[in-house]
């Protein structure tokens, strides 16, 4: 739609499509960049928040007509002029890592790395956003694209926060191995029912502390593209705050480690590269169901000349690197292959 080429600075576009849903609905909106609180939760239609909300504010998004289609232009996107982490980086951060294991009470943290997807021909982002909502039907499928060039892509099966049936959920989400069998076949080593096992501790330490009655499902496999993991779904009162539900439990050891503080130190240490928006969090705050925010993993960021893709893996003591640079590799494939596919502005549109 034209009217999306000569975007306002405050103007902005969002499109999503809730888990199990067959189609998306996306709006042009206008945004703020405000901190976390109820008042927004509460005001605004979308959310978009960065992993560390001491670097930067969450962007606000109050939406102004539903469209059906949003060719944004290709030059709107920014230009790449980063670097990617290359495997001798990944492996040193690795490495440090592993030591800081043994010296320290740290006892899981998420590594990221950032990987570049180039693309030789200007691309349609309608066509992509299309073809990861088709690949990920089970996930959270998003588009963010403001005027300053901020475009993100992502689906995500992780649910941070949602409202159902009168009750908060959050998820504890973990383990990544590829689905090429029947979800009931499907088996999981000590290594990631140990880091399933840090999420469930983590949610229950900080729900105890607070006061705050819970429950919790059994531990389940659950799909996400070609992959998936192990999942136990906790609920809450709907009278809870919110604002408060979310600070307790984002980023946490599924995005950032065990002790979570701790965690979130290292990260900024080790990693040669700003998170920004990956392993934040992002989602509708007025569906039917109410509220409904996801971790904004598996996800990228649209440049001209292609996605920066941010892959992350949960180390532990005894974690072997070759085996998680492995299993970042592995979680790249579902979203290249849509990234690869023939998305090309052609001159017929």
């Amino acid at each position: 739609m034209s009217e999306l080429k000569n975007m306002e600075p405050d103007q902005a576009l969002v499109a999503y499509s809730l888990p199990g849903s067959d189609s998306f609905i996306a709006f042009k909106a206008h945004f703020v960049r405000d901190p976390l609180n109820n008042s927004n939760l509460k005001n605004y239609d979308f959310v978009m928040s960065p992993f560390d909300r001491e670097v930067s504010d969450c962007l606000w998004f109050s939406f102004q007509e539903e469209i059906q289609e949003f060719p944004i232009e290709h030059e709107a996107l920014k230009f790449y002029n980063e670097v990617e982490t290359s495997k001798d980086a990944y492996i040193e951060s690795a490495e440090e890592l592993m030591e800081n294991f043994k010296a320290s009470p740290l006892e899981k943290m998420v590594l990221s790395r950032t990987k570049f997807n180039p693309s030789s021909k200007p691309v349609n982002i309608y066509k992509l956003y299309s073809s990861l909502c088709q690949t990920y039907v089970n996930d959270f499928v998003c588009l963010v694209h403001i005027p300053e060039g901020l475009s993100w892509i992502g689906a995500s099966p992780e649910l941070l926060l949602g409202q159902e049936e009168g009750k908060l959920k959050t998820v504890a989400l973990a383990g990544t191995q590829s689905l090429n069998a029947d979800l009931d076949s499907i088996s999981w080593g000590e290594k990631e029912v140990e880091e399933h096992r840090f999420i469930e501790r983590f949610y229950e330490e900080v729900f105890g502390a607070e006061g705050k009655a819970y429950s919790k499902s059994e531990s389940y496999t659950h799909p996400a593209g070609k992959m998936c993991h192990i999942r136990s779904d906790f609920y809450l009162d709907s009278s809870e705050d919110m604002a408060q539900v979310i600070e307790l439990i984002h980023p946490g050891p599924a995005l950032s480690g065990y002790p979570k503080e701790m965690a979130i130190e290292k990260i900024r240490s080790l990693e040669g590269h700003e998170r920004s928006h990956y392993t934040g969090f992002w989602g509708p705050l007025k569906t039917d169901r109410g509220l409904q925010l996801f971790a904004n993993i598996r996800c990228a960021e649209l440049f001209e000349q292609g996605a920066l893709m941010y892959l992350g893996g949960g180390y532990t003591r005894d974690s072997i690197i070759e085996s998680e640079w492995r299993e970042t590799e592995l979680k790249s494939t579902t979203l290249a292959q849509v990234l690869n596919k023939d998305h090309a502005v052609h001159d017929n549109g």
